[in-house]
């Protein structure tokens, strides 16, 4: 690929499948510059740094997986609605976990877009609790934490192996935590 053929498009696309196929760890701009047939100093024609990349990778890493997120819920309610969220969330840290993973952990508070990015986020729970009447906003916090820590510990145990010579079904465990999430949510409802 010749640099006039390169644009910026190209290079945060190759870079987001670079990542998701293999992780943040082993992206660099060197790297990146090899898989695009192009010099490390052409790339700098049209981003201004590996930060200016890694942002646009989160942000259409956030983008992708709320898109999931949301569509897997489309106008399921309720119960419905919240397994198929745990489910489309658990399936799409199984096949991107590369990407889950750097939408987590790298630092972007300083971005623009990251309070817009927080928000969208967290909206697909906070979508639950109004269906489940949850208002009281200490409620809502800790609904919150224990629906990510749930969804996240489970399926970054699963990612890692953690629970292939389990004797039992990893779906069965995964639902039976859902359904005590929805029965905390019924709990501090108002519906």
């Amino acid at each position: 690929m010749t640099s006039k053929l390169l644009s910026r498009e190209k290079i945060i696309k190759e870079a987001f499948d670079f990542i998701d196929k293999q992780g943040r760890a082993e992206f660099s701009l060197r790297k990146l510059a090899a898989r695009l047939n192009v010099q490390v100093s052409s790339l700098y024609n049209h981003i201004s740094g590996e930060k200016d990349i890694l942002v646009e990778v989160i942000v259409r890493s956030v983008k992708m997986f709320t898109d999931c997120i949301n569509s897997a819920r489309g106008d399921l309610v309720r119960d419905e609605a919240a397994f198929s969220t745990g489910d489309a969330f658990r399936s799409f840290v199984n096949e991107h976990p590369h990407l889950y993973e750097i939408a987590n952990t790298v630092k972007w508070s300083d971005s623009p877009e990251a309070e817009e990015l927080n928000k969208r986020y967290i909206e697909p729970i906070f979508i639950l609790m109004k269906q489940y009447g949850v208002e009281d906003a200490d409620a809502q916090v800790h609904i919150l934490r224990m629906i990510r820590v749930v969804t996240h510990g489970f399926s970054s145990l699963e990612v890692m192996g953690a629970f292939e010579d389990d004797p039992g079904s990893a779906t069965e465990s995964y639902h039976l935590m859902v359904q005590s999430v929805i029965d905390l949510m019924k709990k501090y409802g108002n519906t």
